[in-house]
């Protein structure tokens, strides 16, 4: 059927281009929604394009029929609406979708593909029905269907590219706006597109239908403003403080009872990339100056007590400050000199939010901090550390993968002195274990600690844990459930501290310092694999950069 007027051909192009665009900008703000649950490694991104272009093949194959059998704008004006109505729809529906898939506790490479078969094929596919049915109501004979298409294509496409650079550079950076409301735009906008239609279709009730629209875009907000105060999965007894959305993280606080390592019941203020089981920095409401997730952190100052003489310190994944709040705290001390170093992490609201909420000093002149990615900033930086701590983390336990391979720790290992150490933080998993699971060594910590050993020599390679881990290694029963920190120690000459001589500095450097380390807890995985665990150690990958499966495991 061709077109009556000019102008409609003007609106449907036009109509074409704002799919074009809300189709990619779909793509990229959906993956931002799965981000907290299954992070954005290649495999998810992989996932998502997958599934995208299943959608629109589907979406072209289903336009092209239903454009034979109703070939009038009004069904165009229909697909139009019900695209927008999916649209709007996918940022209510996230979190519950993400909830559900963490409960089967799958691999991000198949917990990724299941959420965004849940989430994108539909939208996507009903978005894709348009082009096709533009097409055939564009076209006004045979012999103009090549060039209706071609032109429509060339619009569509168009389209994609100005809603893929105004996605990236201007909607995920407006404060206020963040990926939800932002789907929330793009599904109002599709679904307008089809009002328009509808009124320009319809002369006769234009303005009954603007006032339809109206209403329900006024109703559509209000319903999303509800929900989203829902959203967010809080565990029982949480207050959320803030829920912020950077470029870069879905940025939480909030405060809950817990017990600290001493068994007392305690206000505890902590920081999130959303996953409700992974606190990435804390502090006690009480006593700010003391951090709440003193488990894992703790370890860390085991390098002290495996060199004492560090003086310079670099932090690659600063966090909301925990580590380097306590490196200000402890330090100066009468027997040392006061530390200096850096302070690295990508996210400039991460560093916001230590400040206001967990007790980070604005300023301090033995730290300058670096908004930078970690790795950009080691290639960049001529500096030399006693301490470098890997502690970057993008969504739950998983370490954005460029910053945890073999090339990586290379350039790590450039920027030591000559007795410098590397501790990196690997959290095992962050789903505690099904009771009557089976044990089992962690693929995850023994390809780290193959990798390791290509950069470090293996004697000079450690892993600090609590001391049922270390009995659970022994006995060839890994938990699959904590964090351990691997250190590895610049130097060439053998290197093997007896776990006591360790130890026994332990209690010095917990009374001059305050910390709350305790040496009965603390103990040290011995740098040789354990012969029931050799056959598993040798069939483990070394991460490198164009292979690297760390985030495959669950555990």
């Amino acid at each position: 059927m061709k077109m009556d007027s000019k102008a409609e051909s003007v609106l449907l192009y036009g109509i074409v281009f704002l799919v074009g665009a809300a189709v990619m900008a779909f793509e990229i703000l959906t993956s931002r929604l799965v981000a907290p649950y299954f992070g954005s490694s290649v495999y998810v991104w992989g996932n998502l394009i997958g599934v995208v272009l299943c959608a629109m093949a589907l979406g072209y194959a289903l336009g092209g029929r239903l454009a034979e059998k109703h070939a009038r704008s009004l069904f165009l004006a229909h697909a139009l609406l019900l695209s927008g109505m999916l649209l709007t729809a996918t940022p209510l529906i996230s979190h519950w979708v993400g909830d559900l898939i963490l409960r089967w506790n799958l691999s991000p490479q198949y917990g990724s593909l299941l959420a965004f078969l849940f989430l994108c094929l539909v939208p996507a596919c009903a978005m894709t029905t348009v082009f096709p049915l533009a097409a055939h109501y564009t076209a006004g004979s045979q012999s103009s269907v090549g060039e209706i298409t071609g032109r429509l294509g060339l619009i569509s496409t168009l389209g994609s590219l100005s809603g893929t650079f105004f996605t990236t550079f201007v909607l995920v950076n407006i404060e206020w706006l963040g990926s939800r409301r932002s789907l929330l735009l793009c599904g109002l906008t599709i679904f307008g597109c089809g009002i328009v239609l509808f009124a320009f279709r319809i002369k006769k009730f234009g303005w009954l239908i603007w006032f339809i629209f109206a209403c329900a875009s006024i109703e559509m907000v209000l319903l999303y403003s509800s929900w989203s105060r829902l959203l967010p999965p809080l565990m029982k007894g949480e207050t959320l403080l803030q829920n912020h959305e950077s470029p870069y993280h879905d940025v939480r606080v909030v405060e809950v009872d817990v017990l600290s390592p001493a068994g007392k019941k305690r206000r505890a203020r902590l920081m999130r990339f959303a996953d409700p089981l992974a606190d990435q920095s804390g502090i006690y409401v009480s006593e700010p100056g003391e951090p709440s997730t003193n488990y894992c952190y703790d370890f860390f100052f085991m390098a002290w007590a495996m060199n004492p003489d560090i003086r310079r310190i670099a932090i690659l994944g600063g966090g909301g400050g925990t580590v380097a709040r306590d490196f200000l705290r402890f330090f100066p001390r009468e027997d040392k000199p006061a530390l200096t170093g850096d302070v690295v992490d990508i996210d400039p609201d991460v560093f916001r939010v230590g400040e206001e909420y967990l007790g980070y000093p604005i300023r301090d002149p033995r730290q300058k901090r670096h908004l930078s990615d970690a790795r950009v900033f080691l290639q960049t930086s001529q500096g030399k550390y006693d301490l470098i701590i890997l502690n970057a983390y993008s969504s739950g336990s998983q370490i954005p993968e460029h910053l945890i391979t073999e090339e990586y720790f290379l350039e790590v290992r450039r920027h030591l002195s000559p007795h410098g150490i590397a501790a990196l933080n690997l959290l095992l998993s962050n789903q505690p274990p099904e009771p009557k699971s089976p044990r089992e060594y962690s693929p995850k910590l023994l390809a780290l600690l193959k990798t390791y050993h290509r950069v470090f020599r293996p004697d000079r390679v450690f892993v600090f844990s609590t001391a049922k881990l270390q009995a659970d290694w022994m006995n060839s029963q890994v938990v699959d459930y904590g964090g351990v920190v691997v250190l590895g120690v610049e130097g060439e000459g053998q290197l093997t501290p007896e776990l006591e001589k360790v130890q026994s500095r332990v209690p010095r450097f917990t009374s001059s310092t305050g910390m709350g380390l305790d040496a009965m807890t603390i103990a040290m995985i011995w740098p040789s694999i354990p012969q029931e665990a050799e056959a598993a150690y040798q069939s483990a990958p070394i991460l490198r950069d164009d292979f690297n499966p760390i985030n495959l495991y669950v555990r």
